[in-house]
This record gives structure tokens, sequence and C-alpha cells, in this order.
């Protein structure tokens, strides 16, 4: 028997047990979430926006990057991070997701370091639109965690 299939097992003999017994599985506390909250409107759309102009910097960095301009290197590297952590705060927020008020506080965090990386280049119009869509995201998402 393999190891997956025996822990399986043992997990489905002790649910059934436990049903059988008339009890409910226990779960433990911090694994139930709170209740969903309001969806946060402003926030998803604002990291929408961030998303939008994470991914229009991405372009442009790409480009200068293949043409052997290493510049845009570390700005590359930040808006592909704030691509992904507002893709995802986008759905968090918009579902009103318990867990998007703390997740909110990493993605202000990282967007004030994005921002500032976007304030190196204000002669690329990509960075600049980058940089003011992190530092509006950065303050929806002050505004939300509190």
């Amino acid at each position: 028997m393999k190891r997956r299939s025996f822990i399986a097992g043992i997990g489905a003999a002790a649910y059934g047990s436990s049903a059988l017994a008339g009890q409910a599985p226990a779960v433990p506390a911090a694994a139930a979430p709170a209740a969903p909250r309001k969806p946060y409107k402003t926030l998803a759309e604002t990291s929408a926006k961030c998303l939008e102009a994470s991914r229009d910097c991405l372009r442009k960095s790409f480009e200068r990057l293949s043409a052997k301009d290493p510049s845009l290197a570390d700005c590359a590297s930040l808006a592909s991070e704030v691509a992904a952590a507002c893709a995802a705060l986008e759905a968090l927020a918009g579902t009103g997701a318990p867990f998007a008020v703390g997740f909110a506080r990493t993605a202000a965090d990282l967007c004030l370091a994005c921002k500032k990386e976007c304030e190196k280049f204000p002669q690329i119009a990509e960075c600049l639109a980058l940089g003011a869509a992190c530092r509006t995201c950065a303050e929806e998402c002050r505004k939300a965690a509190g």
C-alpha cells in the first residue's frame, strides 16, 4: 500500500467513525476564516488599474532588456511582483474575502517599493504611470487595512 493511499484511508476512517458516532469531525479554530465582508469595491478597482499599469511597464522593460539595456531589470522584477499581488488583491477584494485586509497590507508595502523604483525613470511614461498607480493602490490598501 502506498503512503498516500494509506494516509487517505486513515483520514476517511476517522471521518467515518466520527460521523457514525454522531459527532462532527473537529476542525481547528484557526483553519476557519472569519465571515466574508462586503466587497471592497474601490480596492478592487484600484488594484485592477495597478495591475494594468504593471503589465504596461513590464512590456516596456522587456523591450529595453531585449535591446541589451539592463537599466530596467529591477523595475521589471518589481513590476512582475506587483502584477501578481494586484491580481490576487483584485480577486480577494472583489469578493469581500476575509483575508483581503491582511493581504492589502503586504500589497501596500510592495506598491510603495515599486513606486520608489519607478521614480528613478521619470523619462519613461510607463514607469511614471506605474508609479502613480502604485501610489494610489498603496493609499487605498492602507485605508482598507485601517
